[in-house]
């Protein structure tokens, strides 16, 4: 039998067909609703059965888009972040397995003979705590026992401290713990998390004035990025490393009235190190207060003709012919990121002018015949 439509039908037809187009898209969207956490902890360990022969097991977590995020010789996961969604699986096999590596796609995992488990899929909802409640999460607490109200910068740790716990230019911390065959540096930072100075003793020297800083220790394997001064603390990167906990300190040193040089006179100073390779400069910088560079030479002397009386800090920087670094008087010292450079230890000057004036009495005498 043939069903003939008249536009009539048509349209009906239409209307059924669009209704019904309705209804999948509902369902749909009912389906992408959020699924329900299964854990809400930053470690997960599931249970594993069966399995059998004499081969290696491995357990591998995978992300929503199949990428390997860690493999584990337990089925344990540990280091979990925020809400995301998984996939467990585990892994048996003999000999070598090619790709198994966090970063690899899964379908890239393969060896001589394997086996894989069923999936296992899970939903990880880590809250990011703030133990002290001054902001910022824990993970990236440099401070963690902040006290309440204390205005913070984005470490965690305080913007000021009212208190003086040190007023001498030369600073010098205890440093406990530590573990391992890895690379320690202790690091004094800006009260906004600028790198200041970098030594392999906790020792800070050169400084001047009252200020608030963050002194830390980093220990780390490997090639390490951005560790050099001028660049933030967030920046700096390597395969493996750990920070200390912060500590911050006020210090104040009092405005010396002894002169270092006067002007007119050259500043020589004394250097002993460095790197006498091939392909390797050596400057010398002298700052003024403010930062700014006022002289950049071959050499450890400075001319003071053009220059005012005041605080002025002299430093070298070593460095390679090919790196990218630009020493201009008038700018700020800025290290690119990735830019390798060893500086030294920061000599703080006091430049006054050649001639100080002093009051000196006047007698007058009145002259007769």
């Amino acid at each position: 039998m043939t069903l003939n439509f008249t536009q009539t039908h048509r349209n009906a037809l239409l209307g059924l067909l669009l209704a019904l187009l309705g209804l999948l898209n509902s369902v749909t969207l009912a389906q992408q609703t959020t699924a329900p956490c299964d854990y809400t902890t930053a470690t997960v360990t599931l249970t594993s059965a069966g399995g059998s022969g004499g081969g290696t097991v491995r357990y591998v977590l995978v992300d929503a888009a199949g990428l390997i995020r860690q493999v584990s010789s337990t089925p344990t996961f540990g280091g979990l972040t925020g809400s995301q969604s998984y996939t467990a699986l585990a892994l048996s096999y003999e000999g070598q397995a090619m790709n198994l590596t966090a970063g690899q796609p899964l379908s890239a995992v393969s060896a001589s003979c394997f086996n894989w488990s069923n999936d296992l899929p899970i939903r990880v909802c880590v809250s990011a705590g703030d133990a002290d409640g001054d902001g910022v999460i824990d993970t990236n607490d440099r401070c963690p026992d902040t006290p309440t109200g204390t205005v913070v910068n984005a470490y965690g740790c305080p913007l000021s401290l009212s208190v003086c716990d040190y007023s001498t230019p030369t600073v010098t911390f205890n440093s406990t713990g530590g573990s391992g065959t890895g690379m320690v540096r202790y690091i004094l930072a800006d009260s906004i998390g600028v790198i200041r100075q970098i030594n392999t003793t906790p020792t800070f020297s050169g400084l001047a004035g009252t200020r608030t800083y963050m002194a830390l220790a980093l220990s780390y394997e490997g090639p390490v990025m951005n560790l050099t001064v001028g660049q933030p603390l967030s920046a700096v990167s390597a395969s493996c490393l750990a920070w200390s906990d912060a500590l911050s300190t006020r210090v104040c040193v009092p405005a010396s009235t002894d002169c270092d040089y006067t002007i007119g006179t050259v500043i020589s100073l004394r250097n002993s190190g460095g790197s006498q390779t091939p392909n390797t400069q050596t400057r010398y910088l002298l700052e003024d207060s403010t930062g700014l560079l006022v002289q950049v030479n071959q050499q450890s002397t400075f001319t003071t003709i053009g220059l005012t009386p005041g605080i002025y800090r002299a430093y070298s920087l070593v460095y390679t012919d090919n790196q990218p670094l630009t020493l201009q008087p008038g700018t700020r010292l800025t290290i690119p990121t990735g830019v390798c450079v060893a500086q030294s230890d920061v000599l703080t000057l006091r430049l006054c002018a050649d001639c100080i004036p002093k009051c000196v009495p006047i007698i007058v005498s009145r002259l007769t015949r």
